[in-house]
């Protein structure tokens, strides 16, 4: 409600703008669906990728991201995620200065759910797109090249999807 409240969220015009960028709803049956029949699921990451390099460059304007602490992303950054509706997002272990011991969980992820739910327990983790989202958010903070890894799946089984970054 904060974001429609403070003008955040515009739903005029048959548009969906969030921080004056154009977004559409999908639903997550049909993202799992496209996913797993994706063959290159790199598209996936890739997409992640660009969703936090176009966010970042609207969101610089307002918040001068390229300046926050650790703090404010994750105040701003996880209420974004859940709003999208990728679960209860929990930064475990958040350090932009060892960003090796950055763990962040992901509960309830929708997407993992229902990838299981429909498409049937996985033996890869299948959240390539929030690997993206992960990485390039926490790139374009620490200025770190790093390669966030998912250790964990709900759609494998897991009780949460859990993320790891590493330096590369």
């Amino acid at each position: 409600m904060h974001f429609i409240e403070t003008g955040q969220i515009d739903f005029s015009s048959g548009h969906i703008k969030f921080f004056n960028v154009d977004m559409v709803m999908v639903p997550s049956a049909t993202m799992a669906f496209i996913h797993h029949s994706c063959k290159n699921k790199d598209v996936f990451y890739q997409a992640g990728l660009n969703q936090v390099k176009t966010a970042f460059a609207a969101y610089e304007k307002q918040f001068k991201v390229s300046q926050i602490d650790q703090e404010t992303f994750y105040n701003l950054f996880a209420p974004t995620l859940q709003l999208g509706g990728w679960g209860n997002v929990e930064f475990k272990e958040i350090d932009f200065s060892e960003v090796e011991k950055t763990i962040i969980n992901v509960k309830d992820n929708p997407f993992a759910l229902i990838y299981r739910g429909t498409i049937g327990k996985q033996k890869e983790s299948v959240d390539d797109y929030l690997r993206g989202v992960f990485e390039a958010g926490i790139y374009l903070i620490s200025g770190i090249k790093i390669k966030c890894i998912e250790t964990k799946c709900i759609a494998k089984g897991d009780n949460v999807c859990e993320f790891r970054i590493k330096i590369i």
